[in-house]
C-alpha cells in the first residue's frame, strides 16, 4: 500500500476539497481521510502543497501543427503532457496569422 500524505484532495464528484490523505492499494484509491504514517506502507508520498485530483483535461492546448511545428508539434506536445501526467487534452488548430500566405513547405504537409 501507498500513503499519499497531506495533499489538497479535490474530487468534485464526491464534493471533496480538503487537505487529506489517500491510501492506494493495488493501483487504486482504497481510502480517503486522515491516516498515520506507519511501516505498513510500502511508500509514503509527501504531498503537502500539492493538489491531488482525478485525471484532468487541458481544454486549451496548441500543438502548433500544422504550420508552427518549429515551436511544438503533436509528438513533442504529447510527450510533454505525458511527463506532466496529463490525462487528456483538447487541441486547438493552429493557423498562420491572418493575411500570411502558406509557404510551399506548409502546403506540402
Amino acid at each position: 500500500m501507498i500513503l499519499v500524505k497531506d495533499g489538497r484532495v479535490i474530487d468534485p464528484a464526491r464534493g471533496i476539497d480538503d487537505v487529506l490523505d489517500l491510501v492506494i492499494d493495488g493501483g487504486k484509491i482504497a481510502k480517503i481521510g486522515k491516516y498515520q504514517r506507519s511501516e505498513g506502507y510500502k511508500r509514503i508520498i509527501e504531498a503537502k502543497g500539492c493538489v491531488v485530483a482525478p485525471g484532468l483535461v487541458d481544454v486549451h492546448v496548441h500543438f502548433r501543427d500544422p504550420g508552427f511545428t518549429y515551436k511544438e508539434d503533436i509528438e513533442s506536445g504529447a510527450a510533454s503532457a505525458a511527463v506532466c501526467r496529463g490525462a487528456n487534452w483538447w487541441t486547438w488548430r493552429s493557423l498562420p496569422p491572418a493575411g500570411l500566405r502558406a509557404s510551399p513547405t506548409m502546403a506540402s504537409r
